[in-house]
Order: C-alpha cells, then sequence, then structure tokens
C-alpha cells in the first residue's frame, strides 16, 4: 500500500501506465524487496514517457537519509533486457501474438496490476490483459511449458546441499504455491472472474471457495504457506535484501528456530522438511499433468 502510494504519487503524467508484476503484483512484498514493474506509454508517447522515467527513477532513488525508496526492476518486460524500457499496448500485443514470448510471460500476467496511471489508459491494458491471459484455458503444450519451468527453478536456481534448505525454490517451497495458483487460474479463469486476483493467497482462498481445491487441501495449503512466508519474513527482517535458502548448519538455522517459537533446531527442521513434503504431494496431487515435477 506505502508503494502503491509513492507511484501514484510521482506518477510523472497520463503518458505513462505503471503496471505491478510478481511479489509486487500480487501485494507481497516484505523488508528488502524492490519492484517488479512493467512500464505502458500511450501509443506516440514513448519519447515523452521516457523523459517521465528519468525523472521518475531519480525521485525514486535519488535517497537521502534513510537511503534509496525505492529499487526499480524492469528485467519482466518484453525480450528482458534486450528490450526497451518501456513499451505499448500494440507492442505487447504483437509480442504475445507473434510467437516471441514464452508460456512464463503470459502467466506472469496473473499479478499485473495498475498501480498508476490515467484510469482510461489503465482499463485498456486490463482488458488487453484479460483477453490475452483468460480469453482461454491453457493448451496443454502450454501447461506442460509452466511445470517443466517449474522443474527448472527447483534444479538451477538455488544449488544448496541439502536441497531442503532452499525454502523458495525447492520441491514443496514458496514456488510451488505460486505455480499451483496461477496454474488453476490459467485454467479455470476464463469461466470464473472471481478466479482472477493477483496474490497467491487470494488465489489459493478463491480456488478453494470455487471447488477447484478440495475442503481438506486448502487449510493445509495455507498453513503451510504461511509457515514458510514468516521463515523468510523473519531472515528478510534480519538482514534487509533477498533471501531464499536457510543456514547450512543447526548452529546457522537456530536462531531462526527460536524466532519461530522452536526451543531447539532440530523439531524445525523436522517440521520444515515435512511441510516441504507435504506441500509438494499435494501440489503434484492437484496440479495434475506436471512434468518433471517429482515427489
Amino acid at each position: 500500500q506505502l508503494a502503491d502510494a509513492v507511484l501514484a504519487h510521482v506518477c510523472p503524467g497520463p503518458e505513462l501506465l505503471i503496471v505491478a508484476l510478481g511479489k509486487y503484483g500480487g501485494a507481497e512484498l516484505t523488508f528488502g524487496s524492490d519492484l517488479d514493474v512493467l512500464l505502458v506509454a500511450a501509443e506516440g508517447d514513448e519519447q515523452t514517457a521516457g523523459d517521465a522515467l528519468q525523472r521518475l527513477r531519480r525521485t525514486l532513488q535519488h535517497g537521502g537519509p534513510l537511503g534509496v525508496a525505492y529499487e526499480f526492476d524492469l528485467r519482466l518486460r518484453p525480450h528482458g533486457d534486450a528490450g526497451p524500457l518501456i513499451t505499448t499496448l500494440s507492442s505487447l500485443a504483437a509480442y504475445h501474438q507473434g510467437g516471441g514470448a514464452q508460456t512464463w510471460e503470459k502467466q506472469l500476467l496473473t499479478r499485473a496490476r495498475v498501480v498508476a496511471g490515467a484510469p482510461g489508459f489503465a482499463a485498456r491494458f486490463m482488458a488487453w490483459r484479460d483477453q490475452l491471459v483468460y480469453a482461454a484455458p491453457l493448451a496443454d503444450a502450454e501447461l506442460a511449458a509452466v511445470w517443466t519451468m517449474r522443474a527448472r527453478i527447483q534444479r538451477e536456481r538455488d544449488p544448496v546441499s541439502p536441497p531442503e534448505r532452499a525454502f523458495k525454490t525447492s520441491a514443496g517451497g514458496l514456488v510451488d504455491f505460486e505455480f499451483l495458483a496461477q496454474t488453476l487460474q490459467l485454467l479455470h479463469g476464463h469461466t470464473d472472474p472471481r478466479l482472477r486476483v493477483t496474490g497467491t493467497r487470494a488465489a489459493l482462498r478463491a480456488l478453494a471457495a470455487a471447488g477447484l481445491i478440495p475442503p481438506d487441501a486448502a487449510p493445509r495449503l495455507l498453513e503451510n504457506y504461511a509457515f514458510l512466508k514468516r521463515i523468510e519474513i523473519m531472515l528478510r527482517r534480519d538482514t534487509n535484501r533477498a533471501v531464499s535458502t536457510l543456514g547450512a548448519s543447526s548452529a546457522e538455522r537456530f536462531p531462526l528456530a527460536r524466532w519461530l517459537g522452536y526451543a531447539d533446531e532440530a523439531l524445525f527442521w523436522a517440521e520444515y522438511t515435512a511441510c516441504l513434503r507435504e506441500t509438494r504431494q499435494l501440489v503434484a496431487t492437484l496440479a495434475g499433468p506436471a512434468p518433471g515435477l517429482s515427489l
């Protein structure tokens, strides 16, 4: 809410639309988070919007007694670092319809949320997003691509030993919840607009209310998600930066165990690893055919 208020206040004009993505789009910011954003200019106003972006970045990143206000992350734009910093609706449509976009780029738009810009422009963007993301369910090839990407993240993102230390990317980690929620949204959101929410918790609750997550599974998923998020927030609060893995030794993990209320690290580790196993089992069951999603 604070980031939304700041961006709405400093947004330089109607020629620039600021769209939140990732954790920011899902209203899941925590300590040390940057702002994943997509910048969309009105047609023909790219140069004006570019000048506005420079003013905006200077305002947010100038710093002061408390340091930089927010860091922008623009890497989720079309073509990533190789693409222009600012796009247009026509360019976005061409990118997604012309075969240049990958399935994960469609998936990430489930968390797209306009936070600043002219209301009419914002409405046009969201109408385009809904048409792209929710006009039809995922095709089989797209569904396979989603879970292939999940398996790749599990293998490559946080290579630690044992792998359970990676509370975000390991089997049963936080990314499992995100992929499950977004997959079910992409499969069923075309018929039920209630599913078109941006946060992981909100999506899981909406999917449970719609009967797409069984009543016995929904509370376990939400409880396990809350447990892993508490771990992430505790570690980020301690370092004020992104953290995605637990300490390598029991001694390193002991402070976290005590912060969470455990008498000793061994009890924490036992419950933590049980949480990962149960989550992966639930996700594998609910996701249906999911290539590479090992138990």
